[in-house]
């Protein structure tokens, strides 16, 4: 809580809330550490003395926790050129699978000559990227929708057959992979 003094005018500020204005009377302010505690009670309970019979709305805190935010992976691919028939057939199995089992797949992508003329926005900063390079992007609606993908695509037969072909002979050098979640849009 922090208070501006301006003659008889006072503005409260409360972690979370819009100020308030008091004008020309003098009062015990509360200690921040009593604000935390009765917004904190007041949050998790409901309760507020001032107000019989006063309920907060529930709020569904599940919602707010990146739990339960999409997951989308970004896979990237360092791949040998010379086995791209391989790499594509690869590309079409996990693309069923993770579809099969929940996953919206936005697709495989690989590298491809750059447009002419083609610079980057910012020299000096940016650069073209290596033509060895293949992505793949996926998103599952929450986390736990992911780890069941997991679960469910270890014990497919499809899914297994895959990644026992895979395994014995990638068709990649080597992947590494980020999860990523989306900035919401503006207005």
């Amino acid at each position: 809580m922090r208070a501006f003094s301006i003659s008889k005018l006072r503005l409260i500020f409360i972690a979370g809330h819009l100020p308030r204005l008091v004008i020309g009377r003098s009062q015990h302010w509360p200690s921040l550490r009593q604000i935390c505690f009765r917004t904190t009670r007041h949050a998790i309970t409901g309760h507020n003395p001032r107000k019989p019979g006063f309920q907060l709305p529930v709020r569904d805190v599940k919602m707010t926790t990146m739990r339960n935010r999409p997951v989308t992976c970004e896979v990237r691919y360092l791949i040998d050129q010379s086995r791209i028939s391989e790499f594509e057939a690869y590309a079409q199995t996990w693309i069923e699978l993770i579809e099969r089992h929940g996953g919206t797949h936005h697709g495989y992508f690989i590298p491809r000559d750059k447009p002419e003329e083609a610079g980057v926005s910012f020299s000096g900063l940016g650069k073209d990227g290596s033509a060895s390079v293949a992505i793949a992007l996926f998103t599952f609606p929450d986390e736990d929708s992911y780890l069941q993908y997991r679960e469910r695509v270890a014990k497919d037969p499809d899914g297994m057959a895959a990644n026992a072909r895979f395994k014995a002979s990638p068709p990649f050098i080597s992947y590494e992979r980020f999860f990523l979640t989306p900035i919401p849009r503006a207005g």
